[in-house]
């Protein structure tokens, strides 16, 4: 997962994908209806609300292996 704010992305067909809350209910899981591959997840609440975290493997023409990687501590986050 990569992290953007909504402004910075553009999106197709996203009326077409399911979504799902899981937990506390602060983001928005989308998912393939063909084939349930998780997308993205809308952080639309809380600490994060703005954000999206896009899986890098489902974008046309980017190799996952080229990025520069920043770690991060997810366990630490609050309000996903």
């Amino acid at each position: 997962m990569a992290y953007f704010p909504e402004a910075e992305l553009k999106m197709t067909n996203r009326e077409s994908l399911k979504g799902y809350r899981f937990a506390n209910k602060n983001a928005e899981h989308n998912f393939c209806p063909n084939c349930g591959t998780s997308l993205f997840v809308n952080c639309d609440k809380g600490q994060y609300k703005g954000t999206f975290a896009v899986n890098v493997r489902t974008i046309d023409d980017l190799d996952p292996k080229t990025l520069k990687l920043k770690s991060g501590d997810g366990k630490s986050i609050q309000g996903l």
